[in-house]
């Protein structure tokens, strides 16, 4: 690497958009996204039960089924991570179904977090960036 090359010139801009919500954007959003997280989640858990039975004696499973759920699971999380990404979110923490949403509240700039099975109202903004 050129020692006059900056990491910002080196790393590419991400694919996604790059939101900054406000509160009741934000609101908006988790109500779009509650069930692709909730699927995110289910298909993470999905993952890890076909890990444990792969990694043993696949309890009289016919180990190709379990490559393919999770293999299936595999795909469900990948493209609900793209959606969170397409929508400005980040998917956090898989095993809580945890989303960070950038947001400015007060001209400072905060992460707005959210769980997966909370109501919309427990959106919360946390210092941060």
């Amino acid at each position: 690497m050129h020692a006059s090359m900056t990491r910002t010139a080196m790393t590419p801009a991400p694919p996604w958009r790059q939101a900054q919500f406000d509160v009741a954007e934000a609101r908006r959003a988790v109500a779009y996204l509650a069930p692709v997280v909730r699927e995110a989640h289910e298909a993470y858990r999905t993952i890890l039960e076909s890990r444990s039975l792969l990694a043993g004696a696949a309890g009289g499973h016919p180990q190709p089924e379990i490559e393919r759920r999770r293999n299936d699971a595999l795909t469900r999380l990948d493209a609900a991570c793209d959606e969170c990404n397409a929508v400005g979110a980040d998917l956090i923490d898989l095993r809580r179904g945890l989303i960070r949403l950038p947001a400015r509240v007060q001209g400072r700039p905060v992460s707005l977090l959210w769980t997966a099975g909370h109501g919309i109202e427990h959106l919360w903004p946390e210092l941060g960036e």
